[in-house]
């Protein structure tokens, strides 16, 4: 096999626990949009159907999940956008964010009761009723005949920064509006559950942090004993020896400065590993050894030379169990979201 992500179920399963002991009195929308971050949808969810919910980003996500019989609550995280998308939930009785004067106007064309979490504008100015509008939404969902709202919700703009000066603005925001009514509260995604641990809502919102990846700036796994649920492996295809000045790869970017050992493995920015890893390390043997040279679309270089034994056909970790993503992304600049979501599909996810 040329590359593979294998995910670790045990990892998995870990870190919703971990979730739970941070937020006992929470109900918890474990989040697997975006192909689970990468991980596979299907397979995530199929690990994580003992949350209360499971969170998704579109509605076809939302039908697979269904399809593939998996019974655990489903909530689409940016709701319909349509009359006929609406329909799609009443028939596959999946929960939908409300967040605009629209999709209320649509909802008072339901046929049957469908579950709505209503999202406020409070400071990310993304989605949500906007604060002057905010009470009068809330009273008009609660006054459709076919609705049923489930929750109020916000979502935090800056809980990874270390700085709380706009998430307590945006939750005295949030106060001001809800706490005239009676309904569950949801807030709390990944970052806040780490940094804000006494906010406690109805409901949070765990995304990366389930996959074994610190949302905060900064942050490692490690330090919340989250556990990494893939690891990225590729093979070695190619071993040879390079005289001193002589170059690798496009732009002949690495230029070997002693006898040096290159292997060429099987990965590359075709798979979504990054095309300039400058300063990156990968795993081989149980060494720590630098990537070098531009990433081509279907292959990578490293050196190997201070391996001991080193063979073809042996695998090379690109991130994940003994190489924390995190210190690849602060390498580069990246973004551990990205570099996971983006993660192509010609790699195939195993389940270990």
């Amino acid at each position: 096999m040329r590359i593979w992500a294998e995910i670790n179920t045990a990892a998995l399963q870990h870190n919703l626990s971990r979730v739970r002991e941070l937020a006992p009195r929470s109900k918890v929308v474990a989040m697997v949009k975006t192909n689970a971050y990468g991980h596979g949808l299907l397979q995530c969810a199929s690990i994580l159907q003992n949350a209360d919910y499971l969170g998704v980003a579109t509605l076809d996500e939302a039908i697979a999940i269904r399809i593939h019989g998996i019974k655990t609550p489903v909530l689409l995280m940016p709701g319909f956008q349509s009359e006929k998308e609406l329909q799609l939930i009443e028939e596959y009785n999946i929960d939908s964010v409300v967040y605009d004067p629209f999709q209320l106007a649509l909802l008072a064309k339901a046929s049957k009761t469908i579950n709505v979490w209503l999202k406020l504008e409070t400071g990310m100015h993304r989605l949500g009723f906007a604060p002057e509008v905010a009470v009068a939404s809330i009273e008009q969902a609660l006054g459709l005949a076919h609705v049923n709202v489930v929750a109020l919700m916000t979502h935090f703009a800056s809980a990874d920064s270390p700085d709380p000066t706009k998430t307590e603005e945006q939750v005295q925001a949030f106060k001001a509006i809800v706490d005239q009514f009676d309904i569950p509260l949801s807030v709390s995604n990944s970052s806040a559950i780490l940094r804000y641990p006494g906010l406690d809502s109805d409901f949070i919102r765990p995304g990366i942090m389930l996959y074994g990846v610190s949302p905060l700036i900064n942050g490692q796994a490690s330090d919340h004993n989250i556990l990494p649920v893939m690891t990225l492996k590729a093979s070695i295809m190619r071993l040879m020896d390079l005289k001193p000045g002589e170059s690798v790869g496009y732009g002949s970017e690495w230029m070997a400065m002693r006898p040096s050992k290159v292997a060429v493995i099987s990965a590359g920015y075709g798979d979504g590993y990054p095309r300039r890893p400058q300063g990156v390390m990968a795993l081989v043997n149980g060494y720590t050894v630098p990537v070098i040279g531009r990433a081509s679309m279907d292959y990578l270089t490293i050196d190997v030379t201070d391996v001991p034994v080193v063979e073809l056909q042996d695998a090379v970790t690109l991130w994940g169990e003994g190489l924390a993503i995190e210190t690849l992304v602060a390498t580069i600049g990246a973004s551990s979201y990205a570099l996971l979501s983006d993660l192509s599909m010609r790699v195939p996810r195993i389940l270990r």
